[in-house]
């Protein structure tokens, strides 16, 4: 008897323990049932950062959320081609490429530091000219730097319109060959003449830096349809950078910042790379000669390029699935004949392997989205 009253008595305990077991756990579902509804609330009036739905399901990847899409507004922008579009082009082109002629008032005078003189020269090391040291109708900056030092110097007090030669020594340091570092060298230099540059171009400007004879035939058969073009293709940009700004501010990026970091990076690896390899420099140098900016302003402006390239990506991608764009194949075959058109490309498959086709369709994708972003949008 008393053992079967033992047996009853621990049922008992166990249906007991069984129940506040119960009554807890449904404690504990209400109260975690309750702060995903919170958190949930919070997320969606942009409060909480992360979706909780998407970091209980393990789904934590980057998405948007666009408020809309519809109805933007743009300013228009004149695509009208002005005589300051030629000014402006001609000021640019003469920049780079100076407009040289001679100083006739300056013939058999004595060079000054600061002159730019016109020259012709040959260099030798051991009575052997050597590969590089040959220059015709060369214009050099005295006093510059330009050339290795001694060069410039010795040239100094030298009658324009003479030929001189000057004996230089190369630096033990000089990278540029190797084999004439620390040689000793002799130029032998025709000084033609004093350089002027002119502030506008002229026909034989025109014949000497393009394929063109006079400035009639440049601007007839290039220039204006270039200016043309470049004002059509600005206007777009302009306005279509004016919609995708609004685009981007009515939505809701989550999960960004590691795609916004990798892209970054791979930005900075690509332009310390050219900063190297093309200008032989570090990209603090590259930044502030080539870009004409501190170190620090070009990383900050190569963030927000990633930022807001990373952003665009994902909300015309969110535009893309829901107007249900797709990428046919003649719309594929039109954009690899007009891309390898406009760069030159001939070969097809080389094209291709170079650029991944599921690249490729998701960049004509993004441009379906844009245009149809667009084509939404109301001109104010």
């Amino acid at each position: 008897m008393a053992g079967k009253k033992s047996i009853i008595a621990r049922k008992r305990k166990k249906e007991k323990r069984k129940k506040i077991i119960i009554a807890v756990s449904a404690s504990l579902l209400g109260v975690l049932a309750l702060t995903v509804i919170i958190w949930y609330s919070l997320f969606f009036f942009g409060v909480a950062k992360y979706n909780p739905w998407q970091i209980l399901t393990g789904k934590n990847k980057p998405y948007c959320v666009i408020s809309n899409y519809k109805g933007l507004t743009y300013t228009e922008v004149s695509d009208e081609v002005t005589e300051s579009d030629y000014t402006e082009y001609y000021s640019s082109m003469l920049e780079k490429t100076p407009n040289y002629v001679a100083d006739e008032g300056r013939a058999g005078t004595l060079v000054r530091s600061g002159d730019i003189l016109n020259i012709d020269y040959e260099g030798k090391t051991d009575g052997v000219a050597f590969q590089g040291g040959t220059g015709t109708d060369y214009n050099l900056t005295i006093g510059s730097g330009t050339f290795i030092p001694g060069f410039e110097d010795a040239l100094i007090g030298q009658t324009v319109g003479e030929t001189v030669d000057i004996d230089v020594t190369f630096p033990e340091d000089y990278s540029v060959d190797a084999n004439l570092a620390g040689k000793q060298a002799v130029f032998t230099v025709k000084i033609n003449y004093v350089s002027i540059a002119l502030d506008h171009v002229t026909d034989e400007y025109i014949n000497k830096n393009t394929e063109y004879s006079t400035v009639q035939e440049y601007e007839g058969e290039y220039l204006t349809s270039y200016l043309t073009e470049k004002a059509k293709t600005e206007k777009m940009e302009s306005e279509y950078e004016e919609v995708l700004k609004q685009l981007l501010d009515n939505t809701k990026f989550y999960n960004i910042d590691k795609e916004t970091g990798d892209y970054y990076n791979t930005m900075m690896t690509y332009y310390t790379s050219l900063a190297k390899n093309t200008y032989g420099t570090t990209l603090e140098n590259y930044a502030n000669y080539v870009v004409g900016e501190s170190l620090s302003a070009f990383r900050s402006e190569m963030r927000s390029v990633a930022e807001i390239t990373i952003k665009q990506h994902y909300a015309l991608e969110e535009v893309a699935k829901q107007e249900k764009l797709k990428v046919t194949d003649k719309v594929y075959e039109q954009y690899i004949e007009s891309v390898m058109k406009e760069n030159d490309y001939t070969d097809r498959a080389k094209f291709e392997s170079e650029n991944k086709k599921d690249k490729i369709e998701e960049m004509i994708l993004w441009a379906y989205a844009r245009d149809k972003v667009f084509s939404y949008a109301k001109k104010v």
